[in-house]
């Protein structure tokens, strides 16, 4: 009972850390790349969520760059919608209202501070049981030359 125990424990324990390094190559594999020429962060936001669940980030985008914001997800959790809004609420990207569209693209002129709100679909599955994946948000910039 004692080794089954410890067992249980050392799944428990290493579940974290297996979950973590799936969305490390998740990222690697099919985020990344969809950022094209634009010079990707230093960091990038990664999170588990399940269907049903909500996240907001807020991102500080410096002036005279231009800016993709790439958001993609694991397929288990479904079509994940996603809106940037300035920071008095004003919607100025909705990948709803743009046919699915995973990336929103724009320049700034000032220094600005925007709000990214994820949101994953309710699942539609019969089972009752809720899928968890990966999603994540990456910023890719350009210096631009005024």
């Amino acid at each position: 009972m004692k080794k089954l125990y410890i067992f249980f424990l050392a799944v428990a324990l290493a579940a974290p850390v297996i979950s973590e390094a799936q969305c490390k190559s998740f990222v690697k594999k099919k985020c990344a790349p969809q950022l094209g020429d634009y010079i990707p962060s230093d960091k990038y936001n990664s999170l588990r969520m399940v269907e049903g669940e909500e996240a907001e980030m807020s991102l500080i985008f410096v002036a005279n760059h231009s800016y993709k914001v790439v958001v993609c997800a694991q397929a288990v959790i479904g079509d994940v919608v996603f809106e940037v809004l300035t920071d008095t609420g004003t919607m100025i990207f909705s990948s709803a209202e743009n046919e699915g569209q995973n990336y929103f693209e724009f320049t700034t002129t000032s220094t600005e501070e925007l709000l990214v709100v994820i949101k994953v679909p309710e699942s539609e599955s019969e089972t009752g049981m809720m899928q968890q994946g990966c999603v994540t948000v990456m910023i890719g910039s350009t210096a631009n030359n005024y």
